[in-house]
C-alpha cells in the first residue's frame, strides 16, 4: 500500500538513513546556505512501511527552496506527487514562487521538471574551479 505522510520525529531517522543511503551525506548545500536535510520540512511516500520518495523544501521571506526531491521508482508519478504536496504547502503558506537548483549534467531531473513545467529561470554550465558561467 502506497501512503505520504509529513516528516515528523517518528520517521525522521528512517529519513536520515534514507538521504545517506541516496545521497551519501545529510547535508546539502545551496545558494552558500548548509542544510542538514532531516532537519527540513518535507514529505515522504512509502510502500509497504518502506521509503520510496521523498522530498525537502524550505520557506524563507515568501519563497519554497525545494532541497531535496527522491523517486526510488521512476515513472510511477511518485516525483510529481511530491512536488504537488510541496506545492500545496507554498500555496497556503502564499509564496511566490517554488524553485530549486540542480546540476545541468542530472539530465533526468532536467526532463522530469520539464515534463513538470517548471519554468527554467537561469541554466549554469560548470565551469571548473568553482566557477559557473550562464548557458
Amino acid at each position: 500500500m502506497i501512503d505520504f505522510q509529513r516528516i515528523d520525529d517518528n520517521i525522521k531517522p528512517r529519513v536520515k538513513d534514507f538521504i545517506r543511503e541516496n545521497w551519501g551525506s545529510e547535508l546539502m548545500i545551496s545558494r552558500g546556505r548548509i542544510h542538514v536535510v532531516a532537519d527540513l520540512d518535507g514529505f515522504v511516500i512509502t510502500e509497504n512501511e518502506e521509503i520510496i520518495g521523498l522530498i525537502t523544501f524550505s520557506i524563507t521571506s515568501g519563497e519554497c527552496e525545494i532541497v531535496s526531491l527522491n523517486s526510488i521508482n521512476k515513472g510511477q508519478g511518485i516525483g510529481s506527487m511530491l512536488l504537488n504536496l510541496v506545492s500545496e504547502v507554498a500555496t497556503r503558506e502564499k509564496c511566490r514562487r517554488i524553485w530549486l537548483y540542480t546540476t545541468n549534467d542530472n539530465t533526468d531531473a532536467l526532463q522530469f521538471y520539464q515534463k513538470e513545467v517548471l519554468i527554467f529561470a537561469v541554466l549554469q554550465k560548470f565551469c571548473g574551479h568553482g566557477k559557473t558561467d550562464q548557458a
